[in-house]
């Protein structure tokens, strides 16, 4: 019975380890906190050295996450309720993880809660693999839209009549892009002249053409064609309302019509091509149910520039044909008069040989018009190309970067696990000399792990795949954060540490955790540099319409020659005048940099041999309310 206890407590174990999901139980009424070993692990917690409880687990929680965690527990009891939740926590080495929180309230017969059971399940690699499967989607969506208007580019030089060019797009548009399209032309009187209507039933256009007819668009209104082509914007109405249809029509006629088409989201771009307005291009969402968004605007703006570039060449084109043939008709008549006379008359002659001379100009124009649009037909299909390769190579870069973070994190992080296991002397007793060459494989493993990150970051940031927010945030969170992460560090070194002028009102624009990130490298490189004794400041200031945090130390500083390459990728000084300081492949300030770019800020240095540098990052601050 003992053995069959025995086994199955290993399975349970073994089952959680491999599925990252430690469970807890908390007496309420002592507060006692008991941990499995995969609770201890997913903390990075010793089972031998620490002692959980409800304080500093809620330490442990990340400050952001820490009143949603207290009051999501404390509702869970008040409701009588399970309470399901994710959290970020912060490991004692200053690594961030996030868990998947579980549990629910035992209570007496009284009502009186006693216990409380649940799980954690470490979830921070998986919440990494969803956010490379979002970014592997979005790339794969901006190929199809790329390619979607390659072809559409091809199609619009089929022909030289422009209006038959144009009604071809319609139809090429629908279903695709949109459930309706239509093409309205301005016309010398001002008047728009619908070229094109194009939807899958015709009873719909037919209901479309009579709405036209008897109630015209106004052409006052700022979403009217007129405002558009004058304006050269795009309207956008994501979502269309029985609110707004009821606002926008003239009786109750009018709604019941707009509503039999049922849209449900439009757009409407104008045509513009070296400064000639030629007209508008809208596109319907119906029946799809679909809403358009502003990714959906740039590619139908898109689509407008080349359709108007073609419209508007299709139209010179024409221009000059018929003035050939003019020409021409004029010179049969001039003909047919030198006939008559007889040959007597030489000054008719002299015109007639004239006109051959303009018309024989005219007709090199011509060709050299259609020499032009060859050349653009041509070069049209090369840059579609070019672009649907571009976008080829860019989805085979992200899947590599998907597969390398899998195939390179797993085993590392197994390694780094399975040390753990041998030091916590889960497979039997660990001599004192065994136990020093599981420190350096763990040191090694983590040292590994921390420079593959580093590669990964970097090659997202160069791919311009790292989603980055641009909001207001409060830095001093973000300052504290940082101070509390690297505190433990800066003790271990003999280093003063000093924060001066840190507003907790100071606010800026950008992403929380990419502002964190760039101060967590700053810092981090601080304390590379400063000798024990050495001091390191972190100061907040905001003006000229900017918030600047800046990283001083007292190190050893860096030559004028090399403070603007230290920011180049894969750059390091020289290792021999601060031996066992640097670590790494030289990424830290590259990424940094890259990152304060895409927040709209930047990242600069000034430093002095000697007495050591000071990194500054500028963003942005919030305007005024």
């Amino acid at each position: 019975m003992r053995d069959a206890l025995t086994k199955a407590e290993q399975i349970f174990a073994e089952t959680q380890e491999l599925a990252l999901v430690g469970s807890w139980e908390w007496d309420i009424a002592t507060g006692r906190l008991t941990w499995t070993a995969q609770t201890f692990r997913n903390f990075g917690e010793d089972p031998h050295s620490f002692i959980p409880s409800f304080e500093n687990y809620t330490e442990r929680t990340h400050p952001d996450d820490r009143e949603m965690m207290k009051q999501t527990v404390q509702d869970a009891i008040l409701s009588r309720k399970p309470f399901d939740y994710y959290h970020r926590l912060i490991r004692r080495d200053g690594s961030v993880r996030t868990l998947h929180a579980r549990g629910r309230t035992i209570y007496d017969r009284d009502g009186k809660p006693v216990r409380m059971v649940g799980t954690g399940q470490d979830v921070t690699e998986h919440i990494a693999l969803e956010a490379e499967r979002t970014t592997l989607a979005a790339a794969e969506e901006a190929s199809r839209r790329v390619g979607f208007l390659g072809r559409a580019t091809l199609g619009l030089y089929e022909s030289m009549d422009y209006k038959s060019r144009l009604v071809q797009l319609a139809k090429f548009v629908v279903p695709t892009l949109g459930d309706w399209c239509a093409v309205d032309i301005l016309e010398e009187d001002g008047r728009f002249n619908r070229l094109a209507v194009v939807h899958s039933d015709p009873k719909k256009i037919e209901l479309a053409k009579e709405l036209e007819e008897r109630y015209p668009e106004d052409p006052e209104l700022p979403t009217s064609r007129w405002n558009v082509l004058a304006s050269g914007k795009p309207v956008l109405f994501r979502e269309i309302t029985d609110e707004m249809i009821d606002a926008g029509a003239r009786d109750p006629v009018h709604a019941a019509l707009i509503r039999a088409l049922g849209l449900s989201s439009f757009i409407t771009v104008p045509l513009i091509a070296r400064e000639a307005k030629l007209g508008t291009l809208t596109i319907v969402m119906a029946e799809s149910g679909r809403h358009y968004d502003e990714s959906d605007v740039e590619l139908a703006m898109d689509l407008s520039r080349k359709a108007a570039i073609a419209i508007d060449n299709a139209r010179m084109h024409t221009q000059l044909m018929g003035k050939t043939a003019e020409l021409e008709e004029q010179a049969a008549r001039l003909e047919r008069v030198v006939q008559e006379l007889g040959g007597a008359n030489e000054i008719l002659n002299q015109q007639a040989t004239e006109m051959e001379l303009s018309q024989e100009a005219l007709q090199e124009s011509s060709s050299e018009l259609e020499m032009q649009t060859d050349e653009l037909q041509r070069a049209n299909r090369e840059l579609a190309q070019s672009q649907a390769e571009a976008e080829k190579a860019n989805h085979a870069k992200t899947e590599f970067l998907a597969v390398m973070s899998h195939e390179l994190r797993t085993p590392l992080n197994a390694i780094n696990g399975y040390t753990e296991l041998m030091e916590m002397e889960i497979g039997g007793v660990v001599t004192e000399a065994q136990r020093e060459y599981l420190g350096r494989i763990k040191k090694s493993g983590k040292f590994l792990l921390g420079l593959i990150n580093d590669v990964l970051n970097f090659a997202k940031v160069d791919a311009g795949s790292v989603d980055i927010k641009r909001e207001p945030v409060r830095l001093g969170t973000i300052l504290e954060t940082s101070h509390m992460l690297v505190e433990p560090q800066v003790n271990a070194r003999n280093i003063t540490f000093r924060c001066v002028a840190i507003d907790a009102a100071c606010m800026a624009v950008g992403d929380s955790e990419k502002i964190q990130q760039v101060i967590l490298n700053l810092l981090t490189n601080a304390l590379k540099f400063t000798d024990p004794g050495g001091s390191i400041t972190l100061s907040c200031e905001s003006s000229d319409g900017r918030a600047r945090i800046k990283v001083a130390d007292t190190g050893r500083g860096i030559p004028p020659a090399k403070l603007e390459s230290v920011f180049d990728p894969f750059v390091q000084l020289d290792r021999s005048a601060n031996p066992g300081s640097q670590h790494g492949v030289g990424l830290g300030l590259a990424i940094s940099r890259e990152l304060a770019r895409a927040m709209g800020g930047e990242l600069t240095a000034e430093s002095e041999v000697g007495k050591g540098s000071v990194f500054t990052l500028a963003l942005e601050l919030p305007p005024a309310p």
